[in-house]
């Protein structure tokens, strides 16, 4: 431990050689320095508990844009800094090598980046006393390459959402902690999350689980403190009767023989093409609060399109095994049905490989008789 001051200056960039970096515990300042990202051979990098500033997010991507560089940069940790009012950037995913990523307590804001997915050899990751928000990226899937992951702290945030099960498939994950945040849901029980104990989820009061974990049990996660819980109730019953009717409905018309020539619903020249950015900004990022309902493999959110069409999104979950196969065949179901006032579909969101939607017209929550006899269904 030192106690050097000011700011570091560019001339560093001409050791060219070096391999390690380790300016921790000093009163260093100003920017994060683009520089670093010309110093190819480095391999170990720790700036934490300084007084580095971010002015911005753009700074801030551009300081790990130039890491990218350092293509055998395997530990990288600046925590207890201040980049308050910035977000971290998707080009830390670029960053491939790392293994040891640390940004506890930097005051970072936004969303957890939807490209740490791309950080397979990652083994150690802490974000935690942070001000993060929204969910668990779905990217997080990806996490089932990281074998390897040892310790994933995201507590004390202000995350919502769910815990993907995906990482029950982390075999050596044995430091998991979400505590204090707005998470809901069911905690998995599979894999490392069998030892885990009840201070990884503390004080998180939508989640439900195990009683040795200190969560609601199982049976009470839907209660009726909250119209948003009813919602809930009503989306997957819904979901259920949906699904049913479709499957029905599919196989009833499969097998008659009928020359009708009703207009396709989902005919090309009538769905609307909606993009995977206007669905993130109608559901402001799928927030928890534009949940509606949650089922084994799908969740269904409320938004708006610009300012008067409302939608219900039906997002599934590539985390279950049997997603996409749901996917596709409701996408046929759908494809076959001829009935102009059986369902209004407004389009299906199909051009990414890890996204997969259909958005139907947003009904408000009433009465299941009327869910199920009116044209206008939303499912989860």
């Amino acid at each position: 431990m030192n106690n050097f001051s000011g700011l570091i200056l560019d001339f560093i960039s001409n050791a060219s050689q070096l391999t390690k970096l380790d300016v921790a515990v000093n009163s260093f300042s100003g920017s994060l320095p683009n520089t670093i990202g010309k110093l190819r051979n480095l391999e170990w990098l720790s700036l934490s508990t300084n007084n580095f500033i971010s002015a911005d997010s753009y700074a801030l991507n551009g300081f790990f844009t130039s890491l990218a560089n350092c293509k055998d940069l395997t530990s990288l940790d600046l925590t207890n800094n201040q980049f308050m009012n910035s977000m971290l950037p998707n080009s830390v995913g670029n960053i491939s090598s790392l293994k040891y990523f640390a940004v506890t307590n930097c005051i970072t804001r936004g969303n957890i980046p939807s490209d740490f997915g791309n950080l397979t050899s990652l083994e150690i990751l802490a974000l935690d006393y942070n001000e993060l928000s929204g969910s668990i990226p779905p990217s997080i899937m990806r996490l089932r390459k990281l074998q390897g992951l040892e310790l994933l702290d995201l507590s004390r945030n202000n995350l919502s959402g769910v815990i993907p099960w995906s990482l029950e498939t982390i075999s050596r994950l044995y430091l998991f902690n979400v505590s204090f945040n707005h998470l809901r849901g069911e905690i998995p029980n599979g894999g490392p999350f069998a030892k885990l104990s009840s201070s990884s989820f503390m004080q998180n009061d939508g989640l439900c689980g195990a009683p040795q974990l200190g969560v609601l049990p199982y049976k009470t996660r839907v209660t009726k403190r909250s119209n948003a819980w009813k919602y809930i109730a009503v989306g997957v019953v819904t979901s259920a009767v949906f699904t049913i009717a479709m499957l029905i409905m599919f196989f009833w018309m499969r097998n008659k023989n009928s020359n009708a020539e009703d207009t396709n619903l989902l005919s090309a020249a009538t769905m609307r093409e909606i993009s995977h950015k206007e669905l993130i900004e109608a559901t402001d990022r799928f927030a928890g609060t534009n949940l509606l309902g949650t089922g084994s493999s799908a969740s269904v959110y409320r938004g708006k399109l610009n300012i008067e069409l409302n939608i219900a999104v039906k997002v599934f979950n590539f985390e279950h095994e049997t997603a996409l196969t749901r996917f596709h065949s409701e996408c046929e179901v759908l494809f076959n049905l001829r009935h102009i006032n059986l369902i209004r579909i407004i389009s299906i969101h199909n051009s990414r490989i890890d996204f997969k939607a259909l958005i139907l017209e947003y009904v408000p929550p009433g009465s299941l008789e009327i869910g199920c006899t009116t044209t206008k269904i939303i499912t989860a």
